[in-house]
């Protein structure tokens, strides 16, 4: 994946090996978030290291090939909804499965703030439902918020009954100061 240092790529192994992953594809894969905001908070990655979506593409500039494929780009997006299908499907078969990740968060932290998270997602009434819709997010730069040099997007699952907030009203509320949490 990359020489540098990157936790996306120096653990995507032991995550895939651990079944840690929600869904995978040929360039792309998914875990669960270990500082979610909602229950089922994933994140999804590209296997290639990438700090943004013009690195994706560079892989298929050529036009022969970019005939044949589609580019990591379409691979990487087409994974989102995916990952949605797949933690909707994760709920129903299992509705227990999140919550024992998240006991298992809160009882091995790999840092203290994820045995906080969890705690609150152990406690959160939309733990064992399924999501019937999501919010994607990004963060591009320091300044936005991104603190991983590899680009990922932000899944959160949602589910009826809740604060049904879209992301430009939770920005806007961020932004202003207005923030409450959602349960």
């Amino acid at each position: 994946m990359t020489d540098k240092k990157c936790v996306f790529c120096d653990n995507y192994e032991m995550w895939r090996k651990n079944g840690v992953l929600i869904n995978q594809g040929t360039d792309t894969y998914a875990i669960w978030c270990v500082t979610p905001s909602v229950p089922g908070h994933a994140i999804v990655i590209p296997k290639k290291h990438a700090v943004s979506f013009v690195d994706l593409e560079e892989t298929t500039r050529d036009l022969d090939f970019a005939k044949k494929y589609p580019s990591m780009l379409e691979t990487y997006m087409e994974t989102i909804p995916q990952t949605f299908e797949a933690i909707q499907e994760s709920i129903k078969r299992d509705p227990e499965r999140l919550a024992n990740f998240y006991e298992s968060l809160r009882d091995n932290p790999p840092f203290p703030a994820a045995k906080e998270y969890a705690e609150l997602m152990l406690k959160h009434p939309a733990l064992r439902q399924v999501p019937e819709g999501y919010n994607v997010g990004f963060n591009f730069g320091k300044s936005a918020g991104q603190t991983m040099e590899h680009l990922h997007a932000h899944i959160f699952p949602r589910v009826s009954g809740e604060k049904s907030e879209g992301i430009v009203t939770a920005m806007r509320n961020f932004l202003s100061g207005e923030v409450e949490l959602g349960f």
